[in-house]
């Protein structure tokens, strides 16, 4: 197999070619050029049992205050595919704040993305069962481009020779999430500040970029089926400056507190089977996303697992409610 990437950067041609079961990417540029503005941000799927990595005013709001660890492994079986690692907690102080953290690393060909995502929240009651919660974050971590690992049509092009070049980036984000009885909805806006990056070191020659505004909107509803079992159907709708919205449909099924399964269709990009156990406290999650997208005849899927602790709030109790 052969990939190519074409990418245009103040009118300079950067290409990138590599052959056989490589990943070619030129990341920098696809991510963060405005030819090629769109999804910047890590994918997850177990996003449906972590909702707090989506949006900030989730710090809080549980029964429990959870510390979850995250591994994900994109399009198994390509050289330089994504990988992503994650570890989050937050919990509440009291019945109206919230707060949490997430360190992530994410790296995608010659990038490697890695930092620190602080959270803080405040929960408003708004009823006898519902619970209205917002939620601001900062955002600061180490953005890495790797110029060794590109390969170029021209081969003496100084604008991406070079090694390795590192910059520190600063952002923000803020969410809503509104809950009552078995309903939640949230929104979210990562990258408010929609921070310029630019790696050129020459004052003639600047190829500025930056991040670029996300939004993510959630819905979802807990049916009771009996005393045994809820269904949990869930919607996310994720929208970038110049990419078309990606939809999320989920539906997970719980059997008490001690198992759940289900099925995610991601449009036009993959099906995800989730699977977990929850006992004593201690989780652990896995999702298989078969790609639907051209990349399937050269993939075997990609591959999340989920592990963490569910700490009760009141720690006399030997088991937090899920």
């Amino acid at each position: 197999m052969t990939m190519k990437h074409e990418v245009f950067t103040n009118s300079k041609h950067i290409c990138l070619l590599r052959r056989s079961k490589n990943l070619y990417f030129v990341i920098a540029a696809i991510l963060f050029s405005s030819f090629g503005q769109a999804q910047q941000l890590p994918f997850y799927s177990q996003y449906v049992m972590n909702d707090f990595i989506l949006n900030p005013a989730i710090a809080g709001s549980k029964k429990y205050n959870p510390v979850l660890l995250s591994f994900r492994s994109q399009w198994t079986g390509f050289n330089d595919a994504p990988m992503t690692q994650t570890a989050s907690m937050h919990g509440s102080f009291g019945e109206s704040i919230g707060a949490g953290a997430i360190l992530f690393n994410d790296i995608t060909g010659p990038i490697t993305r890695s930092g620190i995502q602080a959270a803080y929240a405040y929960h408003l009651k708004t009823g006898e069962f519902s619970k209205l919660s917002f939620g601001i974050g900062g955002l600061l971590y180490q953005h890495v481009l790797d110029k060794s690992a590109i390969t170029l049509d021209q081969p003496d092009d100084m604008a991406v020779l070079g090694e390795k070049e590192r910059k520190i980036m600063a952002d923000a984000l803020f969410g809503l999430n509104f809950t009552r009885e078995g309903l939640h909805v949230g929104l979210s806006v990562p990258q408010i500040f929609q921070t310029k990056l630019d790696f050129s070191e020459s004052e003639n020659d600047q190829k500025m970029s930056k991040l670029v505004r996300h939004y993510f909107l959630t819905a979802g509803y807990k049916f009771q089926l009996n005393a045994d079992f809820y269904l949990d159907p869930s919607l996310l709708v994720k929208a970038v400056t110049g990419a078309p919205p990606q939809v999320d449909v989920n539906v997970k099924v719980h059997y008490t507190e001690l198992l759940w399964g289900g099925v995610s269709y991601r449009h036009n990009d993959a099906v995800v089977i989730l699977l977990g156990v929850h006992k004593n406290n201690f989780l652990v999650g896995y999702s298989y996303d078969a790609t639907l997208s051209s990349i399937r005849k050269y993939s075997t899927g990609t591959h999340e697992i989920l592990i963490g602790l569910n700490f009760p709030k009141d720690m006399k109790k030997s088991k937090a409610s899920y």
